[in-house]
């Protein structure tokens, strides 16, 4: 079942004291370097969330479809100083080198982390921002969800 109580694109209009479940999507660039880079500022990036005040919860999970990052937030700001703060502000400008394309989507949100199932669903209506790689990207690419559960998840 789905929690959303309210979408925020922008998450500077998030509501006083209500949680914002950010869900985002990260097409990397093929092949091992590439996916080397991603998954050591994933690594870097959930140990940021786990430390950083107002993150209730964190997953970052490395798929066939793209590299899923799902967290929950006490409220609009906690997320914002974390988006472009630290290692994942660091994250966020070398995407330009090493993806494709980020989607993204912020919604407030009143229940737990949604199932792996839901995280394709929940970026219907999310913003895709490509790189000067990624302009072969089709909207079912940038839509797409995981097919199966992800193996060792990492968890904030």
């Amino acid at each position: 079942s789905r929690h959303c109580v309210r979408q925020s694109q922008e998450c500077d209009d998030g509501l006083p004291g209500v949680p914002v479940l950010s869900v985002a999507k990260i097409l990397p660039r093929k092949g091992p370097i590439m996916a080397a880079k991603m998954n050591l500022h994933a690594m870097r990036s959930i140990r940021q969330a786990g430390q950083a005040g107002g993150c209730i919860e964190a997953i970052a999970a490395a798929t066939k479809q793209g590299a899923f990052a799902i967290s929950l937030w006490k409220d609009a700001a906690s997320l914002k100083s974390y988006v472009h703060s630290g290692a994942h502000g660091r994250a966020a400008k070398a995407m330009a080198d090493i993806a494709r394309g980020h989607v993204s989507r912020h919604m407030d949100w009143d229940g737990p982390l949604p199932d792996w199932s839901q995280w394709g669903e929940l970026l219907d209506g999310g913003r895709f921002t490509p790189t000067k790689h990624g302009q072969d990207v089709t909207v079912d690419e940038m839509h797409e969800g995981p097919r199966r559960k992800p193996r060792l998840p990492l968890r904030a």
